[in-house]
């Protein structure tokens, strides 16, 4: 065989490395774009797995929430009526207590017989004052004490304040949740 030059060798030794390389980039690149193809199928799976996962967690919390938002709306409702029948009870009691409330604006004790108002029980004049005069009569005919009478309508007062501070609660309550909603 006849020689080949040397620069001649060096050339297609260059031409074949270069081949090669090109060859190798070439095949890198393919295999690369079918890892990536790849990898990429299969994130797409698990994040298409996971959305059905978190569509079914959605779905079980939002009907807890219902079931929830169901038992609070009876609850309401319920509270609701409590409210009015206590209101009701309220008002009967204040009706009460004002009926109950002698011309000298005290409060009667419904367990006391009433002595000097028309009554024709002799008791009354026993247990009147030592000296017959009509304020000791009058203390003496089942009105209650200036004091307990005061303190009666004390706490009328802060029952009412009560009242008034749970309903303006309430309201407060009310309001809020429809900010919420």
């Amino acid at each position: 065989m006849p020689d080949i030059p040397l620069w001649l060798k060096i050339v297609i030794a260059l031409a074949l490395a270069a081949a090669a390389v090109a060859g190798y980039k070439y095949w890198e690149d393919e295999v690369g774009d079918t890892r990536e193809e790849i990898v990429t199928t299969r994130l797409n799976k698990q994040l298409a797995d996971q959305k059905l996962e978190a569509a079914g967690i959605l779905a079980v919390e939002t009907a807890k929430v219902k079931t929830l938002e169901g038992k609070l709306a009876l609850f309401k409702t319920n509270q609701e009526l409590t409210d009015a029948n206590a209101t009701k009870t309220i008002t009967g009691l204040q009706r009460d207590l004002r009926t109950a409330r002698g011309p000298a604006g005290r409060v009667f004790d419904p367990n006391q017989v009433r002595c000097g108002r028309g009554s024709d029980d002799t008791q009354g004049t026993a247990v009147a004052g030592s000296n017959g005069s009509p304020a000791d009569r009058a203390e003496t005919g089942g009105l209650l004490s200036v004091q307990l009478t005061n303190l009666l309508d004390g706490k009328l007062f802060e029952a009412d304040a009560i009242n008034v501070a749970y309903a303006s609660c309430r309201s407060t309550l009310i309001n809020d949740r429809k900010v919420l909603n």
